[in-house]
Parts: C-alpha cells; structure tokens; sequence
C-alpha cells in the first residue's frame, strides 16, 4: 500500500500568554504610586484612557505626610539591566520572554520559586520553556544564581570550579538536610573519608548564600504611601487596598463619540486603543483582587500580631498563604514586593508579615518575634552591666524559646545592636 498524506483534525492543550495574563504579571509588583505613574503615562498615549485615582482614606489622625519610614526605594531598578541582557540575548523570542517574567519572581537572594506545572500555567507558558528561561538567566548571573534552593545554587558554584561530583552532591545535599551537622557526622553517615567530607565543606565556605544580592532593592529613607491599609472595626478587621483604575465608562463613551465621525484608518487605530484599555482595565481589577484575597489571609493568620504586635507573629510561609488564596507561590511573592501596610501596629513591609521560626516549649515562635524580645530584654538590661549574648539566651530558653548563642548574636546585629563589650563601653562613656 503506497503511503498518502492526509489532513484530519486534531484537539491539544497549550499554553498561551494572552495580553490580559502578560499585563497582570506586569502590574502586580508595581506599588500604588508606580501603577499611578504607570496609567498616567499610559493615558498620555492613549486618547482613551482616564485615569481614575483611587479614593483610599487614611484612619481619622494621620495623614500620608507624617508616614515616614525606612523603605525600598528604586530609583534605577537593579533588574533593569538584566532584564535587557535578556532581551538582547540571541535566545528565541519565546524563552527570552519566559526569562523576563521569571526576573519578577526572583526573591531577595536571586532565588527563584519552584518551577512547575502550576507556575508554568500561572505564566501562561509551557514548563519547558521556563526551563529553557531559567536556564538563560543562570547564563547571565553570577554562579548560583537562578537557583531554587540553597542546595542547588551552592552545587552550582561548585561546578563553576569544577568541584562537583557525585560524593559532592550527596554531602552538600546532606549537609543541609541535616541541618549543617560536623564533618564527623557527615563521613559517618555517607560512609566517606573526612578529609573528603572536610574539604567540601571548605569549599562551601567561600560559596555565597545570596549569589543574586546584587538585584536587591536598595534600602532608604522615604515618606510611605501605603498599598494596603488595615483597620478594625466592631466585626474584626478589614483592608482597604490603594489602587488607581481606568474609568471604563468615560473610556467607552469617548470611543463611540469619537468613532462615530472618524475615517476608517482612525477607526482601526480607535478599536486597537480601546481594546489596549479593556486589557489594562481588567488586568487592574485582577490586581486589586488578588491584593485583597492576600490582605485576607493575612489578616487570618497574624490576627494576634495586629492586635499585640511584633511578639505576637506567627511563623508564616508564602506556600501557605498562596494556599490560602488559591495562587502559586510566586504570585505572592510578585505581590508583597516593595509595598507596604498601614496597621494598628504602624507602618509594616508586607514582607514582614512572613517569617521563620524557631522552636519553643508552646510550639514554633516567628523569628521577628523572637527578635522583638531579644530587643525588650536589652532594652530594659542593667546599663552598668549589659546583657551577653549567653544571658540572652538563657532568658530565652527560661521563657520557653530554644535559641543557640550564635543565633542571637546574628539577631542582634540584625537589630543593629551593638555587643555587650561595646554597650558597657558606651555607658561608661
């Protein structure tokens, strides 16, 4: 039988990045007044859009010229740059694409989140692509960086030195498994020499923790319009979300008026600028939906801290919550970027309301709580006789919360507390 061509239809899913989808990613991290800047310029392009300034209303008492306080302020994006490295890559449209949504998902170390079957629908591309995407990022950064966990970027260093193999994987992957256990333990557990344990471990001494620290936003000194603004009422608390919009109305009434009396060319340029606007506008609305599910749940979780403050948070991962509002993970992440809520408690980054934990006789205790009470006890410390870190942790440990001595010292200086040795100097002074 000679073999034909023949045509037959044929059904299969993929996955497309629809205007909509490419603007909401967009938008998300974008705080108040950078959507604000945002729509203004957008509108001075656009004939149809008006821009519509959200009517956002502090507490009675305060008003936006006495927030102040420290926070992320970009004038030059520090992503900038590696967002155009990736546009002049000669990688195909489609996976430079995929590495530039994946830039905003970066967190503060140049981590990225998992990469699955959830995000890759979430981006509206295939998971092979954002493969290929996060690839070409770890091309562009730093060794380790593009990584998604620690485990991965320091084996990442490693093969830059070419000091990877087999026996390396399973000590580094051990290693922090167990939670940084001596060279002895390690040898022991993977039946392997110690000098070959030890020398691995040396080695991941001068790998760095944070290879992406330099996309980190700069800190400074600003005044803070916040994003979110938390209040309680007699039924508990609610959020209110800042967020300027487009007015849909007088966008639709300008474009019959002016449809009407233009000629064909004005007319095709009138129907691509009004869909343009219906894209902005709904990718506007997912955004304010998506900030007051997340306000929400974090209203839900750190209930007692709103109502008691820093000693009151509970640990709180971004897993949880993007379970909670029914996201992935990177979703929130994009979300709590840069932006700010206005609580009972003050002025408070988003991102504070996620911390880690250590482990206390009533159960997990948030590390911003922890660090709350090691600056009460200096706080209220004999000034002739500072507290040392051990006592530090002594005091802990009698209250229930089991904190080595190093990890005190670290949240010390942290809090920009000076050591005993220099506190008692001062006062003598």
């Amino acid at each position: 039988m000679r073999p034909e061509l023949q045509q037959a239809p044929s059904l299969r899913q993929h996955l497309v990045m629809t205007p909509e989808l490419r603007q909401a990613i967009q938008l998300l991290p974008m705080t108040a007044a950078e959507l604000e800047a945002y729509l203004v310029r957008e509108a001075a392009e656009n004939p149809l859009l008006e821009v519509e300034r959200s009517n956002f209303e502090l507490p009675s008492g305060l008003s936006f010229g006495v927030l102040r306080a420290p926070c992320v302020a970009e004038p030059a994006d520090p992503r900038a740059d590696l967002r155009l490295e990736v546009n002049l890559c000669r990688a195909p449209y489609a996976v430079r694409q995929a590495a530039s949504m994946l830039v905003d998902s970066l967190d503060e170390r140049g981590y990225l989140p998992p990469l699955d079957a959830v995000l890759a629908d979430e981006l509206g591309v295939s998971l092979a692509l954002l493969w290929q995407g996060k690839a070409l990022l770890q091309s562009l950064g730093p060794a380790g960086f593009a990584a998604e966990n620690l485990g991965e970027s320091l084996l990442l260093q490693l093969a830059q030195a070419n000091k990877v193999s087999a026996d390396t994987e399973r000590i580094v992957t051990m290693y922090l498994r167990e939670g940084c256990p001596s060279a002895d333990k390690v040898a022991a557990i993977l039946d392997l020499p110690k000098p070959q344990v030890q020398k691995v471990l040396a080695e991941l001494q001068n790998c760095s923790p944070s290879p992406g620290g330099a996309y980190a936003a700069r800190h400074e000194v600003g005044t803070v319009y916040p994003d979110i603004c938390i209040v309680k009422t007699s039924g508990g608390y609610r959020a209110k979300v800042n967020q300027p919009g487009v007015n849909e109305i007088n966008m639709k009434r300008v474009f019959h008026e002016l449809f009407a009396c233009a000629d064909q060319g004005t007319k095709e340029y009138l129907r691509a600028r009004y869909h343009e606007g219906l894209w902005l506008a709904r990718a506007i609305k997912q955004r304010l939906a998506t900030l007051e599910r997340l306000a929400a749940a974090l209203i839900k979780f750190q209930y007692a801290f709103l109502e008691h403050g820093k000693a009151s948070l509970r640990p709180l991962t971004m897993s949880a919550v993007a379970s909670e509002v029914g996201v992935h993970e990177s979703t929130i992440s994009r979300a709590v970027s840069h932006k700010f809520a206005l609580t009972p408690q003050g002025i408070v980054p988003l991102k504070n309301f996620f911390s880690s934990h250590v482990h206390s006789l009533g159960g997990a205790v948030a590390s911003l709580a922890v660090k709350e009470r090691i600056s009460q006890l200096i706080a209220v410390e004999d000034k002739k006789s500072p507290l040392s870190d051990s006592q530090v942790q002594d005091l802990l440990t009698a209250e229930g919360i089991n904190i080595s001595r190093r990890t005190v010292a670290k949240y010390r200086e942290a809090l920009s507390i000076l050591p005993r040795s220099h506190r008692k100097a001062w006062a003598r002074g």
